[in-house]
């Protein structure tokens, strides 16, 4: 192997280099495996021996000059961000700040790139436009018009990083905060989601799964509000904020939810023949009942009922079973908010499996079981909302940081939660 690139592995151990009869590939750059670097085996890898690439940027860190490159872009010159110089201070170390022209490492990087998957969260750590501009000859006449009058720029930090070696991304929010504070619409550093290795990844549970992609939906109207956090929850990429979504939903139901007890009773007194003529005597029974409908019943009692009302086992099982080795254990959350195990017997759903024969008295059993874990489940996911929305849940002043990974432990609660919401949204009338 060249010896400039055991050193680039050496520096960067996600990096796997491949020697071929006339090519030499380098794979895994920033443990990304969506694209690779190509060259020819005569290429002079010299510019590598001295770089690192911070898994977390879309950046190459040199290591004799302690520069930071960050990966921007090829853009006009007439842009007025880009002749800024900064100095900051943190932790009372000084860091200097400028865009300039790419390293020639980058360069050369840039040159070598090469797609192999579609383009993760780091979009290819910004490399497929430079790639693009470098390569004049390959260039189509529309290419050559978007990149007229533009020329590639980096975003450079220089400054001692050794004393913060461990906090660079920490470093990076700060400057990012900082940036926007003075000017809203400055570009400010990308941080690539890193998700923590964990041994068993979750399943994402799919009514597909079950029974098949059905032939034919018989679709419902669902309600306008509904509808847009809905869709609004698939869209967001945050684990947090699309449980909040999601919760949103059943929260909107239950606000306006009156149990079936309530609706039999209006519905009766709206069928009163003598309704027109005895109005103001109908409406005070009304209001009384509703008052005492409001004063009785917390918002927490009204979400339980709703949920209890409108969720079977059936609507959730296949959420729980394809994650039960998660349910069935305590769950620790980065700042010590727990939630103990949702069931304790991961065959929880033989067991309440109604038969065709059994006693009233087994049957009547199996029917508690399985509203208790409804009401578990609702009171669940109520607790995991309190934390995420107030930070600390009142109770038990315990935290749900907001850490990647804890977004990853949230995730069967929101897969659970997802599924309940949509089903409320589908069955509820509108």
């Amino acid at each position: 192997m060249n010896s400039k690139l055991e050193l680039l592995q050496k520096n960067n151990s996600s990096i796997v280099i491949k020697e071929e009869t006339e090519h030499t590939n380098i794979e895994n750059l920033w443990g990304d495996d969506s694209f690779m670097l190509r060259y020819p085996n005569e290429t002079d890898f010299s510019e590598f021996e001295d770089i690192e690439f911070p898994i977390e940027l879309s950046a190459i860190y040199h290591k004799t000059s302690k520069r930071l490159e960050l990966i921007y872009a090829p853009l006009n010159e007439n842009q007025d961000h880009l002749n800024r110089k900064t100095t900051f201070y943190y932790k009372g170390i000084e860091f200097k700040t400028e865009f300039g022209e790419p390293s020639p490492q980058l360069v050369l990087i840039s040159k070598g790139f090469k797609e192999l998957d579609l383009p993760g969260e780091s979009n290819y750590r910004n490399l497929r436009q430079f790639r693009d501009f470098y390569r004049e000859d390959q260039q189509t006449s529309q290419m050559k018009v978007y990149f007229k009058d533009k020329k590639p720029y980096s975003f450079f930090i220089e400054g001692d990083f050794k004393k913060i070696k461990n906090e660079l991304v920490t470093f990076c929010k700060h400057l990012n905060v900082y940036i926007r504070f003075f000017d809203r619409k400055a570009p400010i550093i990308s941080i690539i989601n890193i998700e923590p290795k964990i041994d068993d990844d979750f399943n994402v549970p799919c009514k597909t799964n079950e029974s098949g992609y059905p032939e034919i939906i018989a679709t419902q109207e669902i309600d306008q509000v509904a509808l847009d956090l809905l869709n609004i929850a698939t869209e967001t990429g945050n684990p947090r904020l699309k449980y909040l979504f999601h919760y949103q939903v059943i929260e909107y139901f239950a606000y306006y939810y009156l149990d079936e007890e309530l609706k039999r009773k209006f519905s009766n007194l709206l069928k009163s023949p003598d309704i027109l003529h005895n109005y103001s005597n109908y409406s005070k029974i009304i209001i009384e009942e509703l008052k005492d409908y409001t004063n009785n019943t917390s918002d927490k009692q009204k979400l339980t009922k709703l949920i209890s009302d409108y969720i079977t086992v059936e609507d959730i099982q296949e959420d729980i079973k394809c994650n039960i080795k998660y349910f069935t254990q305590d769950v620790e959350f980065d700042g010590k908010f727990k939630l103990s195990a949702l069931v304790n017997d991961d065959r929880i759903f033989d067991k309440i499996r109604t038969e065709s024969k059994e006693t009233k008295e087994k049957k009547k059993e199996k029917d508690k079981l399985r509203q208790d874990l409804i009401n578990q489940i609702g009171d669940r996911i109520e607790k995991i909302r309190n934390v995420l929305v107030h930070i600390r849940e009142s109770r038990e002043n315990k935290v749900i940081f907001p850490t990647r990974n804890n977004n990853r432990k949230l995730l069967p609660y929101l897969f659970l939660l997802r599924r309940i919401s949509e089903t409320i949204a589908m069955k509820y009338n509108v």
